[in-house]
């Protein structure tokens, strides 16, 4: 799958000069890039999980039907609106580092942003156990 919104070179870039930077706020700036890149993995987790828990649940009771509905369009929701927080939040860091941005959509459309964030997770699995030394 060709990569269109998530711009792997500026990510990596941005990951190996923090890490090779021993001052403390380059190394916070690393923790928060770790904790933004897991709340796009969370969010593809959500919406896997939820559909999941759906396709297999039981429709006959519209009662209980309607609360697994509702809570997984809460949680989908939440998860999301991190997403695109964090999606803005590392283009302001590439930006304050002097590289491209990350993330190469509209943070204001939302389907852009749950394409990147599968576009993220792909590429962490793909690249397992990678070295950024």
């Amino acid at each position: 799958m060709d990569n269109q919104l998530f711009n792997e070179a500026s990510c990596l870039q941005m990951l190996k000069m923090l890490k090779a930077d021993s001052r403390s706020d380059a190394q916070d700036d690393l923790a928060l890039i770790r904790d933004i890149m897991i709340s796009f993995h969370n969010y593809v987790d959500v919406v896997v999980r939820g559909e999941l828990k759906l396709s297999f649940a039981d429709s006959s009771d519209g009662a209980l039907w309607r609360d697994a509905v509702s809570q997984y369009d809460q949680s989908r929701h939440l998860a999301h609106e991190l997403a695109i927080q964090n999606a803005r939040l590392l283009n302001r860091l590439a930006q304050n580092y002097g590289l491209e941005a990350v993330y190469l959509g509209d943070p204001d459309q939302r389907h852009q942003v749950a394409a990147f964030c599968l576009e993220v997770d792909q590429f962490f699995f793909q690249n397992r156990r990678m070295k950024l030394s």
